[in-house]
């Protein structure tokens, strides 16, 4: 049986950050198939590390800030990964394409099979309580609807 990991990143309580949690708290509302898990992360970077477990295929959902419209759907296998607009692809610490090159070198046993960054173009990283921006908001649905298309819900 095929395993497979997401992983939410982000802080529920700021803005478009939340689009992480928000993702979490809505598959974690649902019966899943006991070959999918769902973890939530606060942060990114090298702590996507001590989660990987040679998983068949780890997703990794989060915000990001490259520069590209608000509201923008990524979808990226992490060989594809490495530069988006000249930054790391992900609001926090290091790159995911970091992590997974220092993972192979470091502990290629426990590196995933294959690894998909799913995440959205956020605006607004700043404000504390403020919820979802419009655009963040309506890019929601069709995230979930392409997680379920990967995870072949």
């Amino acid at each position: 049986m095929t395993h497979i990991k997401v992983l939410c990143i982000g802080n529920a309580l700021v803005a478009d950050d939340a689009f992480g949690p928000k993702v979490y708290e809505h598959f974690s509302a649902q019966s899943l198939p006991p070959n999918i898990s769902f973890r939530m992360l606060g942060v990114g970077g090298l702590d996507l590390l001590s989660e990987f477990e040679a998983e068949d295929l780890v997703v990794v959902v989060d915000a990001v800030n490259t520069g590209k419209p608000p509201g923008t759907l990524c979808v990226l296998p992490w060989q594809e990964i490495e530069r988006v607009a000249g930054s790391p692809v992900t609001s926090h610490d290091i790159g995911l394409d970091e992590v997974i090159k220092i993972g192979q070198l470091t502990q290629p046993e426990q590196m995933p099979k294959n690894v998909i960054f799913l995440g959205v173009e956020g605006k607004d990283f700043k404000s504390v309580g403020a919820p979802l921006s419009p655009a963040v908001e309506s890019a929601f649905t069709p995230a979930i609807d392409e997680l379920k298309r990967l995870l072949k819900l």
